[in-house]
C-alpha cells in the first residue's frame, strides 16, 4: 500500500467525542446513584419520625404504668441518635454524588471526582464498578488536562 490508499487515522476530535460521550454517561449513573441516596435517606428520616410518633403517641396512651412509660424514653432516644445522623449523612452522600455527576458533566472539579469515585469503590458493589469506571476516565490524559485547566 502506498501512501494514498492507507486509512485515515483516527483525529483528536473523535477522540474527544467519544471520552465526552463517556464522561456524560458517567455523569446520569452518578445522578441516578444520588437519587438512590436522597430517597432511601428520605424515606429513612419519614420512617424513623412516624415510628417515633407512634411511640410517643402510645406512651400518652398507657395509662399512669411508669415501668412502661419508662421504656419509651430510652428506646426513642436511642433511636434518635444513633439513626438520624447515619441518615443524614446518607443525605449528604446523596448532595456530593450530585455535585459529582454535576463536575463530571462541566468537565471541572477533579479533585471532587477523584474523591468521590474512591469512596464510592466501598459501595460493592454497583459503586466499585461506578468507582473504577470513573477513574479510568477522568485519568486519561486529555480528560485530565481538560479538567484540571477549569
Amino acid at each position: 500500500m502506498n501512501e494514498e490508499q492507507k486509512p485515515p487515522l483516527v483525529t483528536d476530535f473523535q477522540v474527544a467525542r467519544v471520552d465526552s460521550g463517556n464522561l456524560n454517561t458517567l455523569s446520569i449513573f452518578w445522578y441516578i446513584v444520588a437519587g438512590l441516596f436522597v430517597l432511601g435517606s428520605l424515606v429513612g428520616i419519614a420512617t424513623l419520625l412516624f415510628i417515633g410518633g407512634e411511640v410517643a403517641s402510645a406512651s400518652q396512651s398507657v395509662p399512669q404504668q411508669p415501668e412502661m412509660q419508662d421504656l419509651f424514653g430510652p428506646f426513642l432516644s436511642l433511636s434518635f441518635i444513633s439513626v438520624l445522623p447515619a441518615l443524614i449523612v446518607t443525605l449528604l452522600g446523596g448532595v456530593l454524588c450530585g455535585a459529582t455527576g454535576y463536575c463530571l458533566r462541566k468537565r471541572s472539579g477533579y479533585i471532587l471526582i477523584t474523591i468521590m469515585s474512591g469512596i464510592s469503590c466501598l459501595n460493592i458493589p454497583l459503586g466499585t464498578i461506578l468507582g473504577v469506571l470513573t477513574l479510568v476516565e477522568i485519568n486519561k490524559p486529555e480528560i485530565k488536562s481538560q479538567m484540571l485547566s477549569k
